[in-house]
């Protein structure tokens, strides 16, 4: 846990603008912020959790490969002097707090920012987690800032612990492109289960409530955030690759290219649900109009068939006194059977006409 205490100002705090640092999300937030750091290289692992802001910004840089995770970014004093220990200008501090930033990537000489959207399935909400995440590589140092605490780096955090493993043979560029290649992994598992709703949904199509057209409307909408989210993460790796290469192993860049490849089949598996979730919607409305139209078609064969039948006991019911049929001894089993006869010729010319449905 992160207390806040007065700043301790770094002689590498950059000069800038007194920019307005606000923070722009859900402020009904209940956890605190938390500061972790990795200092690590192939034989040794350097944990170090701090309990207050002036332990982090009083503590000197490690030689090592670092990783400083910050969880959580409501509190802006925690957020802003972290950042400005690493000497982070003040409009990626400001990118960093805005959590409806469109992902992004800035570079200059000094260090490449990227921000990122990772979201995740939550299996007991039955929901979808959504978050921004935002990078920092500058020279050994890599800062991560999360919204909230999370298990996306979980698996990163395991490959750390492995003394000798792969990731800790690596410098502090492959270190930022496993972070970035684990948010783009996490929307292969969020399409798996938009996969699996669109699989209900198309089962339940049949079905004409409304539940299912909420349904498809909320699969319209959380396809069209991934679109958003992932379009953009082909161009900022492509950027990576093209123009940061000096900051980035030949064997990093090659990685770098086969997350391309990922983002381009993920963008790709959501163009195609998008236009099944369209063509289910439209299925639907296709399906309602043909029950309303088996609704309308037989209260047209009742109209059709009652109307004469209508007129004939309007015509018999007005009690003239001169209407001879009124004396008949057999005139209403008589008009009965007219009535029977011409109800029955109205179905049957429909029947005829194949105005009915099939079923019939």
């Amino acid at each position: 846990m992160i207390k806040k205490t007065k700043n301790t100002k770094d002689s590498k705090e950059i000069k800038h603008k007194p920019w307005m640092l606000t923070y722009v999300g859900d402020h009904q937030v209940s956890h605190d912020v938390s500061i972790e750091s990795r200092s690590y290289d192939r034989a040794s692992l350097s944990l170090k959790t701090y309990s207050s802001l002036d332990e982090y910004t009083s503590h000197s840089e490690s030689d090592t490969t670092t990783w400083v995770e910050v969880n959580g970014i409501h509190d802006t004093t925690i957020t802003k002097s972290v950042c400005e220990k690493a000497a982070v200008h003040g409009v990626n501090i400001e990118d960093i707090l805005n959590t409806k930033q469109r992902p992004k990537i800035e570079s200059n000489n000094e260090y490449i920012f990227v921000t990122l959207k990772a979201i995740s399935y939550n299996e007991e909400k039955e929901t979808f987690i959504k978050e921004q995440i935002s990078i920092i590589l500058k020279d050994n140092l890599v800062i991560s800032f999360s919204q909230f605490p999370n298990d996306i780096f979980k698996r990163l955090k395991a490959e750390l612990s492995v003394e000798d493993s792969f990731l800790r043979q690596k410098n502090a560029g492959f270190l930022f492109y496993r972070i970035i290649d684990l948010i783009v992994d996490g929307y292969f598992k969020v399409g798996d289960q938009i996969d699996s709703e669109i699989a209900i949904i198309e089962d339940a199509l049949d079905n004409s409530d409304n539940e299912i057209i909420e349904d498809v409307y909320w699969l319209k909408k959380e396809l069209l955030y991934l679109k958003k989210a992932i379009y953009p993460i082909n161009d900022i790796v492509k950027h990576l690759v093209r123009t940061e290469k000096k900051n980035f192993s030949s064997e990093t860049i090659f990685f770098f290219k086969d997350t391309m490849d990922h983002c381009l089949q993920i963008n790709e598996s959501i163009s195609l649900n998008q236009e099944l979730v369209t063509s289910f919607y439209d299925l639907y409305l296709s399906n309602i109009n043909k029950k309303t139209n088996e609704v309308m078609m037989y209260l047209t064969l009742f109209s059709t068939i009652f109307i004469p039948l209508t007129y004939i006991v309007g015509v018999y019911g007005m009690n003239f006194k001169n209407m001879p049929e009124l004396d008949y001894k057999y005139g209403y089993i008589a008009i009965m059977i007219v009535q029977f006869v011409i109800g029955i010729g109205i179905y049957s010319y429909f029947k005829k006409k194949k105005w009915l449905n099939s079923s019939e």
